[in-house]
């Protein structure tokens, strides 16, 4: 019954290999010479012979010989991904230097991060413009009635945008344009 159990559950599920190579990212050519590599070394050790040393160092100048030319076109596609964009050369950037990312970046109105220079301040200085728009209250007219006169500051207030809690707590019915 338990056999029949465990049969049953290794056909239900699949196993996923688990890579725990550290260079999952060289061609597979490259990693086949490796493969050949460690066996000629395990053999040589048992062995000592010169013919099988000789053919070690050759595969290990080749396999160096690769990889170097592996990384370096590595490196230059990613170089033009990079040059395409300053957010891609950014990022790239960020990676080589093991930086974080920045804790409050300046985003435009379709939520982009800008990151040079310029963008920025035209970006604050957009921000800032917006925040210097005087209030739109309309005129207390004279009038008798001084309840009638703060009735219509009171609901014309309701119409305009809130503004931050420290702008309000400066406002007041004579700055009344």
């Amino acid at each position: 019954m338990v056999d029949k159990i465990k049969e049953a559950q290794t056909r239900a599920t699949t196993l996923l290999p688990v890579s725990t190579s550290r260079r999952g990212n060289l061609t597979l050519s490259i990693k086949r010479r490796l493969r050949l590599k460690r066996r000629l070394h395990k053999l040589w050790t048992r062995t000592r012979c010169p013919k099988l040393k000789k053919e070690l160092n050759d595969l290990l100048r080749n396999i160096s010989k690769a990889a170097k030319d592996f990384c370096g076109a590595t490196w230059e596609a990613t170089i033009d991904c990079a040059g395409k964009s300053a957010r891609d050369l950014n990022q790239l950037y960020r990676q080589l230097t093991k930086a974080t990312v920045p804790k409050c970046p300046v985003t435009d109105r379709s939520e982009v991060r800008r990151y040079d220079t310029k963008a920025r301040a035209e970006m604050i200085a957009e921000y800032l413009a917006g925040q210097f728009i005087p209030n739109s209250l309309p005129r207390l007219q004279k009038c008798k009635n001084t309840t009638y006169k703060w009735r219509t500051v009171w609901k014309s207030s309701w119409s305009l945008p809130l503004l931050p809690p420290t702008w309000r707590s400066f406002y007041h019915p004579s700055y009344a344009t």
